[in-house]
């Protein structure tokens, strides 16, 4: 179901005491005057995962945290359910019941003010993330049920330790498949912007996208950001960038985890710059794949080497036109990975286009293959600190530039993929059949065990019952 969303902006001012443990929820049939959360732990009923309010009033009272109504319809059961107050001359804002008193009163969080002739909304989904994303308090959780969310302008992560979490039917189901889409259509809308001191912001099992002719950031920074950010199971495509954090706005690290970004058509799916924060990127069975245009994987143009470092893992890279991963860092570790650029003629690693040199790089038991007339590996200058091994190469084209081959490398002749879709290792000739089993670690030191993993990021699946080769 698709609605048009506008980015709201609450006139509500009694927001800052709603508890850590609140469940705020969002859904495509909501409405923004509905309570809009649940604290979890508080011993009521939680009725905010329900379209309409579970009780409303348009004559209640306030005095201080008293919250009284005529018609005498509150439970005990509505106790830990948020409630929000507007209209009359109450203080309006969403707030949490906290004592159930009688059938006429309730106790709330924080004082209202002394009002009547107040509306009030018990429970209930709301309808736009942007409703839920003002009155967030530290530890806050916002679910987003699986629908289509569309807004005209950038949507706000506040300066806090939050979650918004994507689901299908139930909290926790992971949406994988069902994602919720939250997009775009608005022209140079950057879709997500964490604020200034954003701490620890986490996004899963979302989709985020744009339409717009003139597209920009699916996820950014307009400020600095002081602590990591985490993405667990999130989809970025058609942005100039999926995930930009340009100096100074960089968070000290960020954890992606089954992410995937397509369809960029800026300077990469993802980038990374700074000049003097140093800052780490871990990504994790990731999947960066077809791109628009000359743009990179992972890019980062750091003034500074020593100040970055990636960890790159069991990661998919696919027809990103100007290089997979393209960084300047204290340390680059590629492992377990797949690289398939099937008709550009650029390095999968290509850190000769960055400028100055890295620190140090280790690329172990990954797959290049498809890359034509370039090559797998290029670093600036021969002699510098890397180490390279277990890698199963093409043979044509450039496989190294300025590195030797490791000695547990085998060189490839064949497709060694499945599909262009489908990075499991076939069994052809010089392809995949050179990669099964061959990856490290090898013989273990003192030579008691010897381990025979797949090389790149897809292992072969053992059925179950069969027996194990030692």
């Amino acid at each position: 179901m698709k609605r048009l969303i506008l980015f709201v902006v609450s006139t509500c001012s009694a927001w800052g005491a709603i508890p850590a443990a609140a469940q705020w929820e969002v859904r495509t049939t909501g409405s923004n005057a509905n309570g809009g959360f649940f604290v979890t732990g508080s011993g009521g009923t939680d009725y905010s995962q329900q379209n309409g309010a579970q009780y409303t009033a348009a004559t209640a009272t306030t005095s201080t945290t008293t919250l009284g109504v005529s018609s005498g319809s509150f439970t005990a059961q509505m106790v830990g359910n948020g409630v929000q107050i507007s209209g009359g001359s109450c203080t309006a804002g969403f707030y949490e019941i906290t004592v159930f008193n009688s059938a006429a009163s309730v106790t709330i969080d924080r004082s209202a003010g002394t009002g009547s002739g107040c509306t009030i909304n018990v429970g209930g989904g709301l309808l736009t993330i942007a409703t839920a994303l003002a009155p967030l308090t530290a530890g806050n959780t916002v679910w987003i049920q699986s629908g289509t969310y569309t807004v005209t302008a950038s949507l706000s992560f506040p300066a806090l330790q939050a979650s918004i979490v994507g689901y299908h039917t139930s909290h926790g189901d992971n949406a994988s498949g069902t994602r919720p889409l939250i997009t775009t259509a608005t022209n140079s809308v950057p879709l997500l912007v964490l604020t200034t001191g954003a701490a620890q912001p986490t996004l899963q099992n979302l989709t985020f996208s744009t339409t717009a002719g003139t597209a920009s950031t699916g996820l950014s920074a307009a400020g600095a950001v002081t602590t990591p950010v985490v993405i667990l199971n999130c989809l970025f495509t058609g942005f100039t960038t999926g995930i930009s954090f340009l100096s100074p706005n960089l968070p000290p690290a960020l954890l992606a985890y089954q992410l995937e970004v397509t369809g960029s058509t800026g300077t990469a799916a993802i980038e990374m710059d700074s000049s003097s924060i140093a800052y780490t990127m871990s990504c994790l069975s990731c999947y960066i794949h077809d791109q628009v245009g000359v743009v990179y994987g992972i890019y980062s143009n750091s003034s500074s080497t020593a100040i970055a470092t990636f960890s790159i893992t069991n990661t998919i890279f696919k027809a990103n036109a100007f290089g997979a991963v393209a960084v300047k860092a204290n340390n680059l570790v590629v492992e377990n990975c797949s690289f398939f650029n099937s008709s550009t003629g650029e390095y999968a690693i290509n850190l000769s286009q960055v400028g100055t040199a890295f620190s140090a790089m280790t690329v172990i038991n990954s797959v290049f293959w498809g890359n034509n007339s370039g090559g797998g590996i290029i670093v600036n200058s021969a002699g510098q600190p890397v180490y390279e091994n277990w890698n199963a190469i093409f043979a044509a084209g450039i496989p190294r530039s300025n590195i030797t081959a490791g000695p547990n490398d085998v060189s490839l002749t064949a497709n060694p993929w499945v599909s262009a879709t489908n990075f499991q290792l076939n069994n052809a000739a010089g392809g995949g059949a050179l990669a099964r089993g061959k990856g490290y670690p090898g013989v273990f030191p003192g030579g008691t065990t010897t381990g025979y993993l797949d090389m790149g990021a897809v292992q072969s699946q053992l059925q179950v019952g069969s027996a194990f080769a030692n």
